[in-house]
């Protein structure tokens, strides 16, 4: 049975990243699932705040962010 992130339906800005992301295998990251260790940051500022001063993590980068990019 998979589980449903309550953010699997909600786009993630592509200038959030972490680390994880250039992991290959079962311990790659998905941006749908928020982790209280991940280090994200905004490719914007290259810090873990905005350009709107908004903390950067993927329950708080999506639409409606004023900075938000859409992804592909």
């Amino acid at each position: 049975m998979q589980w449903k992130s309550e953010l699997d339906d909600v786009p993630i800005c592509r200038c959030l990243k972490t680390k994880m992301l250039y992991v290959a295998g079962p311990d790659a990251v998905d941006l749908t699932v928020p982790s209280t260790t991940a280090q994200y940051w905004c490719l914007h500022t290259m810090r873990q705040m905005g350009p709107d001063d908004g903390l950067v993590a993927p329950d708080q980068c999506h639409q409606g962010r004023e900075c938000f990019e859409k992804g592909d």
